[in-house]
């Protein structure tokens, strides 16, 4: 077997890491794992990404990094891609025949050397969520969230650590939302206090990358999902598989059952307002699942998802796309590795939202993809 690059592509906001806070949480020790185990060289490298750029310059720039992979390894090497998120998207828009892109790159020479890509909670047929935020609606929802978090930094209630973490992801969307300074402001003023953040080369670095092109929500929609679905296709030599989230739908005596915790309270408040935003699906246009995806989908989840239920962030029915090699109960983000609740090492759970997904599940999830990836390139080599 030819030695092997797995490229993890981030999603929205796709920073590489961003002071202490990586976009994936252990994810490359888990995918390197069972090649090491076999004695198959390999290489895992997560990429930075433009973060709200368009789908069609984030796609040139992944075009671009893969160029650079495969001019540095050895002849022969071969590429395979793991997006999340819209990291997916960028993965589908830069394989597909004929795409054309803002880059010097070979496009098409390029992409030949890829074969496998893995999309992880991708909305393959848009997010609702990008609709309102793109609104009126998504400016005074980052307005309300931001006084909230302004006003627990100043109770003191939590560690400073968690909450500056919560406060740099509320800060960099408000910065997308164009949310007015009077409610930025007082946020920021607290976070400033916190040592080491007006320090933070990774905040600053994303915000340069942010810059003025926020264009990607506009391209998260459904309606220009579907566009994008007409337009691009597969291609040919390459398997496409995904992994599915399915979060529980919320409930409001798990918030009262949380009692007086700031932190958790809000996480799940905000999880309580998303999952309900992102189960405005009903009007979607969906492809019909095949035998095998709908098999795959009850084995795993126990149920067949509605077009309501969501992972907080995108429609479960919404990313699928190819084999399903995986379909778990949890959110948006517990994927990346911030699903909380390690006593070893605290790690902010965002969304809160109940789900049992814990250690082993996000191991076995991740061992997947990477068996997945591992029995492609044997079948490639096998040819």
């Amino acid at each position: 077997m030819p030695p092997l690059h797995l490229i993890l592509v981030p999603g929205f906001l796709g920073f590489q890491r961003l002071h202490t806070l990586p976009y994936f949480a252990d994810v490359e020790a888990l995918l390197e794992r069972p090649f090491r185990e076999s004695g198959h060289a390999v290489t895992v490298r997560a990429i930075r990404t433009l973060p709200t750029s368009s789908l069609a310059d984030r796609a040139a720039r992944l075009a671009e990094v893969v160029a650079e992979v495969v001019a540095e390894g050895p002849k022969g090497a071969e590429v395979h891609l793991i997006g999340h998120s819209t990291g997916g998207l960028d993965c589908r828009l830069f394989l597909s025949p004929g795409a054309s892109f803002p880059t010097q790159v070979d496009v098409a020479a390029t992409a030949e050397h890829v074969r496998s890509v893995v999309t992880v909670a991708t909305p393959h047929h848009g997010a609702p969520l990008a609709t309102l935020f793109t609104g009126v609606h998504g400016h005074r929802l980052m307005s309300v969230v931001s006084a909230a978090i302004t006003r627990l930094l100043r109770g003191g209630r939590r560690s400073a650590s968690a909450m500056v973490e919560l406060g740099k992801v509320v800060l960099l969307l408000d910065r997308l939302a164009g949310v007015d300074e009077a409610h930025r402001g007082p946020l920021r003023e607290q976070l400033r206090v916190v040592p080491r953040l007006d320090d933070d080369p990774g905040l600053a670095r994303l915000l340069d990358d942010i810059g003025d092109d926020t264009s990607l929500l506009e391209h998260l929609t459904p309606t220009s999902l579907a566009l994008l679905n007409t337009t691009t296709h597969d291609r040919p030599g390459v398997r496409y598989a995904s992994v599915v989230a399915m979060a529980p739908r919320p409930r409001l005596r798990r918030l009262a059952r949380l009692g007086l915790d700031p932190l958790a309270r809000l996480t799940y408040a905000l999880y309580l307002a998303s999952h309900r935003l992102a189960g405005l699906a009903a009007s979607q246009r969906l492809p019909a699942l095949t035998p095998e995806q709908e098999r795959v989908l009850r084995q795993r989840l126990g149920v067949l998802p509605d077009r309501s239920d969501n992972d907080g962030i995108v429609p479960t029915c919404s990313q699928v796309w190819g084999t399903v090699i995986d379909a778990v109960s949890a959110d948006h983000f517990d994927l990346m590795g911030y699903y909380g609740g390690r006593r070893e090492r605290p790690r902010l759970d965002m969304l809160a939202c109940g789900a049992d997904f814990g250690p082993q599940e996000f191991e076995a999830t991740w061992t997947r993809v990477s068996r997945f990836v591992r029995d492609t390139a044997a079948e490639a080599a096998a040819a």
